[in-house]
């Protein structure tokens, strides 16, 4: 709903800006406010139609046995963590032994 709102807070304020200046500032103006309406509107027709597409691939239930290539790096990330969390874990105790 915030999407709708700010997209239609965009054309309503950028249409007629596009319509309605004339003169230089108008010949100046116009193709600015229109490419900001128009992508405004494209932004929404994609976040209400490929991303929800898209996640419904990338985000299926997983099964064991097929795991999809961001499950495979969802897992590398976590060992990363894991990893870096103790290394930080043991240089901590190396830096704080010479003050006890």
């Amino acid at each position: 709903m915030a999407a709708l709102m700010i997209t239609l807070v965009d054309v309503v304020v950028y249409g007629p800006i596009a319509i309605m200046l004339v003169g230089i500032s108008g010949q100046f103006l116009r193709p600015f406010a229109l490419t900001i309406a128009i992508a405004t509107l494209t932004s929404l027709l994609v976040s209400f139609t490929l991303t929800p597409l898209l996640a419904s691939k990338f985000l299926r239930p997983e099964r064991e046995d097929d795991r999809g290539p961001m499950a495979r790096f969802g897992d590398a990330g976590m060992r990363a963590s894991t990893g870096s969390s103790s290394a930080t874990r043991t240089a901590s105790l190396f830096a704080a032994a010479p003050l006890a």
